[in-house]
């Protein structure tokens, strides 16, 4: 099975088919060429654009999961692994929460740092002896690599009795069967057990979902349905994807989803309108709309984010947020315009308390991604 770049000599040919369709020897100038880097930077944003959203979202988290360091940079080294039945969709390993009860309680894949002159594998098998208390014995020619990540630390960290800068961690898949393997009791008595695979990927803190899909496409292992949260991550990225010019953009207009800070409440003010007039317009939305029972209703009939949770239909999702976002566009519109209503005094204050910023996604596409819930807080900040 292809991987999820398999497609990238294709477009650049049809890319290069629709330039070739539009060139002309007559268009040519005499003067000598000079290079434009707006016209480059527009070129690579047609690019972007043409990429399935999954390829998209699966470059954007190993650009996230690369840093660049310095030389004199302390850096430790960690291998882990991900202990899978795939038959059960299961993964195994252990849950915190109850060592650092501040934490956020992520379940970890099992392994820890190699020791000096010990191999990635050796590190992994060694590990994973320990944190199962001996019940899990690994074959190393048996593990897959999935990926490689560097996290650089805020502050230099102690590991060990020792001050790191930063830590590569080295993520293998091992497949398992969970009927071999019990619950137990690991390193400093944390909870070693089974939970759903689908869970520990929507999390996306260690491997998320588009690296997992497109590693199961390079080794031909079956892909497991992605949740809500995996769905709504990528509809996140598509705000990226409409808009960047260049990879190392990514997070510039998603971080309206993951990211979100409250503007001060008196820029809602509408140009010449007083701020207790914006506020009386965006309430007069929240009422009508936002928090309106019937409304929802109608549009979860239509657009229902669970209709859209399976492989078959995740290439269109594109299509979702649009279509989406123009019910919405079109609901809040249509009665503004039949009250004869000004569409700045009421959507500038709408967008900029669900966005936090003045220049972002419409405020339609945000509703779309974050749901009734989350909406609701946001708005109810500046009434």
């Amino acid at each position: 099975m292809n991987s999820l770049a398999s497609n990238k000599v294709t477009r650049v040919k049809q890319i290069i088919n629709n330039i070739a369709d539009g060139f002309s020897l007559d268009k040519l100038s005499k003067s000598p060429a000079r290079f434009n880097l707006g016209k480059l930077e527009w070129f690579n944003s047609e690019y972007i654009k043409l990429l399935p959203l999954l390829e998209f979202s699966y470059r954007a988290d190993k650009l996230k999961f690369k840093y660049k360091l310095e030389k004199d940079t302390r850096i430790r080294i960690g291998d882990y692994v991900y202990l899978i039945d795939l038959k059960k969709n299961l993964i195994f390993g252990e849950k915190w929460e109850h060592i650092w009860p501040d934490g956020d309680g992520y379940f970890y894949p099992l392994g820890g740092g190699r020791d000096v002159g010990e191999l990635s594998r050796d590190c992994v098998v060694r590990e994973v002896l320990e944190e199962s208390n001996g019940q899990i014995k690994i074959n190393p020619e048996k593990l897959i690599p999935i990926i490689t990540r560097v996290f650089k630390f805020n502050k230099p960290t102690e590991i060990e009795k020792q001050l790191w800068d930063a830590k590569e961690f080295n993520y293998y898949f091992y497949e398992i069967d969970s009927q071999d393997v019990n619950s137990c009791s690991g390193d400093n008595n944390a909870n070693c057990c089974w939970q759903p695979l689908s869970e520990v990927l929507s999390q996306n803190k260690f491997i998320t979902y588009s690296i997992w899909y497109n590693f199961c496409q390079e080794n031909s292992l079956a892909i497991i349905t992605p949740n809500q949260k995996d769905i709504q991550k990528l509809l996140a990225y598509k705000l990226d994807q409409n808009r960047i010019a260049k990879l190392n953009q990514i997070g510039e207009e998603s971080s309206v989803i993951y990211n979100y800070l409250a503007c001060e409440v008196g820029e809602i003010k509408w140009k010449k309108n007083t701020l207790e007039e914006s506020k009386q317009k965006l309430k007069e939305l929240y009422d009508k709309f936002i928090n309106n029972d019937d409304v929802w209703e109608e549009f979860t009939k239509l657009y229902d984010i669970d209709n859209l949770n399976n492989l078959k239909k995740l290439d269109s999702l594109p299509q979702y947020l649009k279509e989406a976002s123009d019910w919405w566009s079109s609901l809040i519109k249509q009665y503004l315009i039949k009250n004869n209503l000004d569409y700045g005094e009421f959507l500038w204050p709408l967008c900029l308390s669900l966005s936090g910023q003045s220049k972002s996604a419409s405020a339609f596409e945000i509703l779309v991604i974050i749901g009734r819930e989350e909406s609701c807080n946001r708005i109810k900040k500046y009434l």
